[in-house]
């Protein structure tokens, strides 16, 4: 059979459009598992494949389109060690009879509304398409649903290109689809390993760690601000991401933001400690709650621009959000209370957009939200 030739469990692929990316099917390959991409498959052609597969080998299906129609057929045959069957926007919809009794595990992802017996909006269980098939709808509601603007099929398909693809969805869409593969058909990064690879991108980010002679610079994307109301990255604007999304630190701190950061925290006065409060660990994510302490004994445009080192000690809850792809970390996005820092070093200045200096309020008050912030700060005592 004509696949990958290398250790991992199979993922046989398919696609009616004839221009599908090879990229697309790398990225399956930098999760763990062997490849075999057959173009606008029907049953026949699905069987032909499973047929040459090594007995005892387990293996998933992932469709796209008119072959996400045939996959879902296929799976209503009683085949032995077919362990997942992910099918996108098919142009019908079967219950696949008998597949959980099997041990085979269906994942649906389609578009907008849909008709009668069709995954409707909402989500998660569809027991009208038989016991044990997830659903997840795209593009419904706020997104306008199918046509211009909206979510519409092809979405989860690099070749399609602008205007079609949809790279929030299509990553939301793969991270669910590797949940049910890993627990199906075995291989990918488990929890510990996600971990493990994050940890060692904290270890070399915050404490200057060296990570088997790893530069992170130019491989991580850095985003600051995940929230308004005070919460954001110290360049970013009074509204965080929900004013209008992330702030790019390159637009202040230059093109090597992360060396930035880790230069800031090296010096041993600074004395950068950081807590860890809560961690939520994802298919190829992980979400922080910490605190951090450190002493304010020089410039760190990176979390308060503008302000010269004052001596002041600073603790402040963050949130750190990580994504990996491939097993490696490839974004980090940042979040504090920058009203709250401001109020610990007493600079007697608030923070505009791209890090610019601006006189405070008569009443000498920040607009930044302490609550939360504080009571993170407190659960860390």
């Amino acid at each position: 059979m004509s696949s990958d030739d290398f250790d991992g469990p199979l993922l046989i692929i398919s696609s009616d459009f004839s221009q599908f990316d090879p990229d697309q099917l790398q990225r399956y390959r930098d999760e763990g598992y062997r490849v075999h991409y057959v173009e606008n498959a029907d049953v026949r052609a699905f069987q032909r494949v499973a047929d040459e597969i090594e007995p005892g080998e387990a293996y998933g299906i992932i469709a796209f389109g008119k072959p996400a129609l045939h996959a879902l057929k296929f799976t209503c045959e009683p085949i032995a060690r077919l362990k997942a069957t992910v099918a996108y926007y098919p142009p019908a919809y079967i219950s696949p009879q008998g597949a959980r009794e099997r041990g085979v595990r269906v994942v649906v992802h389609t578009v907008g509304q849909t008709g009668a017996g069709g995954p409707g909006p909402g989500f998660g269980e569809l027991g009208g398409l038989g016991m044990g098939l997830v659903g997840w709808v795209y593009g419904d509601g706020d997104e306008g649903g199918e046509g211009e603007g909206g979510v519409n099929a092809g979405f989860a398909e690099q070749a399609r290109g602008k205007g079609v693809y949809r790279r929030v969805e299509a990553e939301l869409a793969m991270a669910r689809d590797l949940d049910v593969i890993r627990s199906s058909v075995g291989g990918g990064m488990s929890g510990v390993q996600v971990e493990q690879r994050w940890e060692d991108f904290l270890g070399w980010l915050f404490r200057g760690e060296s990570v088997s002679g790893k530069d992170f610079e130019g491989n991580v994307s850095l985003h600051f601000g995940l929230g308004g109301n005070g919460w954001g990255g110290g360049g970013g604007g009074s509204g965080g991401v929900s004013g209008g999304g992330d702030v790019d630190p390159e637009d202040f701190l230059g093109p090597r933001p992360l060396a930035h950061i880790r230069s800031c925290l090296a010096p041993p006065g600074v004395g950068f400690r950081m807590r860890l409060l809560r961690r939520t660990v994802g298919v190829n994510s992980v979400v922080d709650e910490v605190v951090v302490r450190f002493r304010h004994v020089r410039r760190m445009e990176w979390i308060i621009p503008g302000v010269e080192g004052t001596g002041r000690e600073v603790a402040v809850g963050m949130v750190v959000v990580g994504g990996l792809k491939g097993g490696k970390v490839v974004r980090c996005r940042v979040g504090w209370d920058r009203g709250e820092v401001r109020r610990q070093v007493g600079d007697g200045v608030r923070i505009g957009e791209k890090g610019e200096r601006k006189g405070m309020g008569d009443d000498g008050k920040s607009e930044g939200r302490r609550g939360n912030a504080s009571e993170m700060v407190h659960l860390a005592k």
